[in-house]
């Protein structure tokens, strides 16, 4: 029976014969992204890493030449609430609904692409409003 699912684009760093053959014994089952569609399905991309990117960029501000504060300072100030808001267990649990992998459905991806009847639907609900 299989550990865990390990899911990944398909970069040719990210595999090769001696990972898939420690994965195998360890009982994880590896599963690429389908070419091309890692924006829409990557759990990562689609909600951690867009939470820490705005946590970030809400919250940092650059020192100014001449100040008494320093770029490291700074940046350390930030990134703890960064890294805490993106990594939380909602934002996590969130991240896989969004992308349809837990629980699996297709619509969440099809709505967010364009021109998919999913996402007509949704833009003639939006009419109707």
């Amino acid at each position: 029976m299989p550990k865990a699912v390990f899911l990944f684009d398909n970069h040719p760093s990210h595999i090769n014969e001696k990972v898939e053959k420690c994965a195998d014994k360890q009982g994880i089952i590896m599963m690429r992204f389908p070419p091309n569609l890692t924006h829409l399905l990557q759990p990562c991309d689609s909600s951690i890493f867009a939470r820490f990117k705005k946590t970030f960029n809400d919250n940092f501000n650059p020192p100014q030449p001449h100040s008494s504060s320093s770029f490291r300072s700074e940046l350390a100030k930030v990134l703890p609430e960064a890294l805490t808001s993106s990594t939380s267990p909602s934002t996590i649990k969130s991240a896989f609904q969004k992308t349809g992998i837990w629980p699996v459905m297709a619509a969440p991806v099809l709505s967010r692409v364009s021109g998919s009847p999913i996402s007509q639907r949704t833009e003639e609900k939006s009419n109707w409003d």
